[in-house]
């Protein structure tokens, strides 16, 4: 009786308490293992990645220390460079101040040398002048040869079939022409009129031309004369007709503020350089002020 009204009474161990049951069955122990394997694992990981960014840093570090070698033969390299700049500067000023320094030979009169050098100076541009004169000529005489070359073979291309015509007519001149006749020599002196039309203008062109050669020519013959004589009188006419300023060309221009002359090229570059003062007397004048001047 007293049986079936206990209840029925399992294993020790389902009365025990919780703690005591899972202590007995080991499922705790099994847990602690689990967290330990899980510990080790992210400690083992950390430890791999410390180790990996070590490695990093260290790579880092290796690249940085040769390239700071690098930087250190590149500024010993350039600081070589800049000393040797730096002495050869020096030398080349030594050398600079060496030679504004030295003096002239006793020989040279300082005074004299400017005229020496204006006379050199002077007698070169003459010469470049004169080299430059005659290759206009020889360009001119090219032109003119030309022109005169078509005028004489539209001459001779105008008398040749007259010549042909006169040498098949009959040789009696007295005998009576026909009107068909008469016909064609109207015709070829009408041709030969507009042949001699046509001719013309080439015919005045080339004898223009060789006029102005001709004249041109002229004048620099007398201009090499003045340039080339060396007689006291000579040099003096030579020196009054040239231009003070250039000793080149002649005078053809005057200044109405002080009446004296120079060439019209100094003047042109006197006031386009702003130089507005005389040469000789060192009074203002303007554009307005300049007179050309014939001889």
């Amino acid at each position: 009786m007293e049986d079936r009204k206990r209840p029925a009474i399992g294993a020790a161990d389902e009365l025990a308490p919780p703690t005591k049951r899972i202590a007995i069955n080991g499922s705790k122990a099994k847990d602690d293992a689990l967290d330990m394997k899980e510990e080790n694992w992210v400690e083992a990981y950390s430890k791999g990645a410390i180790y990996r960014q070590m490695q990093e840093y260290s790579r880092k570090a290796a690249t940085a220390e040769s390239r700071l070698e690098e930087l250190h033969k590149r500024c010993v390299h350039h600081d070589d460079h800049l000393r040797f700049i730096d002495i050869w500067w020096r030398q080349l000023l030594e050398e600079v101040e060496s030679m504004t320094t030295r003096e002239l030979p006793d020989t040279v009169n300082p005074t004299e040398l400017p005229d020496e050098i204006l006379a050199e100076n002077t007698q070169r541009k003459a010469s470049m002048e004169q080299e430059r004169t005659s290759l206009a000529h020889i360009k001119d005489l090219v032109i003119a040869k030309d022109d005169h070359i078509a005028a004489l073979e539209s001459e001779l291309a105008r008398l040749k079939p007259s010549e042909d015509q006169e040498m098949a007519s009959p040789a009696d001149g007295d005998q009576e022409l026909s009107s068909e006749e008469l016909r064609q020599k109207y015709k070829k002196l009408q041709q030969d009129f507009q042949a001699i039309n046509k001719e013309l203008p080439s015919i005045e062109k080339a004898y223009k031309k060789m006029k102005d050669l001709a004249q041109k020519k002229d004048r620099d013959t007398w201009r090499n004369k003045a340039l080339s004589n060396s007689s006291e009188e000579e040099e003096m006419l030579r020196t009054f007709a040239l231009c003070t300023i250039c000793r080149n060309n002649f005078k053809n221009a005057a200044l109405k503020t002080c009446g004296h002359l120079f060439c019209n090229q100094c003047v042109d570059d006197r006031i386009s350089n702003r130089m507005r003062k005389c040469p000789t007397c060192s009074r203002a004048f303007d554009k307005m002020d300049v007179m050309p001047v014939h001889h």
